[in-house]
């Protein structure tokens, strides 16, 4: 709706009643079935018990991995437990850049480049134990949040992020916070349930905070 708004501002020659806003949308029976991703990890010598922040977005200029990168890095000097880990999952111009930035913090061992993914997308995100995303896609739909949620896997939309660099220590404060929430509230999902780690990890939950807020 704020896209909406923002165009008939631009335009305002376009007839209101003639602009709809049409939301994201995702399979449900695709990504809520199927295996789980405990190969994926295996594929790319993930450990079963590392904490794995995860990522779904064209390797573009503006969509913040490089920052993501940064912050997973100081999240992992940081954190009481350094079995942090990165799965970037997606392709595009910036992959250079991502991977230099990879290179230079020193994580080329901790992050795992999934490359595009189609069919099984739904497993490469179930190796995740939580995803996050900086910016609105060309779409503005968000739809990387919404396949997470509907894989049981938590989503964390920090919106605006990715245009402030500047904002830097305060992002890896608040990424570091989010991970021990989504670790502690793991934990006691398997104490309620007596359930495996993995399935605990995949009850998913959706926090939305805006930059700068």
């Amino acid at each position: 709706e704020p896209h909406r708004r923002l165009l008939l501002e631009s335009y305002a020659r376009l007839d209101p009643d003639r602009v709809h806003v049409v939301r994201g949308s995702v399979d449900a029976d695709r990504f809520s079935t199927g295996e789980g991703g405990a190969y994926v990890r295996e594929l790319h010598g993930i450990p079963e018990d590392a904490f794995v922040v995860g990522m779904l977005a064209h390797f573009q200029p503006g969509r913040g991995q490089p920052l993501l990168v940064r912050a997973v890095e100081e999240a992992r000097r940081r954190a009481p437990r350094s079995d942090i880990r990165l799965a970037l999952i997606g392709k595009g111009e910036a992959q250079a850049e991502i991977e230099a930035e990879i290179s230079r913090v020193g994580l080329r061992g901790e992050v795992a480049l999934y490359g595009f993914r189609d069919a099984d997308l739904p497993q490469h995100i179930r190796s995740c134990d939580v995803t996050v995303l900086l910016e609105e896609g060309n779409d503005a739909s968000c739809r990387a949040v919404l396949q997470s949620l509907a894989c049981g896997v938590a989503a964390k939309l920090i919106a605006g992020m990715a245009k402030l660099g500047s904002s830097q220590e305060a992002f890896s404060a608040g990424l570091l916070s989010q991970i021990g929430r989504a670790a502690l509230a793991g934990r006691c999902a398997r104490r309620c349930a007596g359930s495996a780690p993995r399935s605990a990890r995949r009850r998913g939950t959706s926090t939305c905070m805006r930059a700068g807020a």
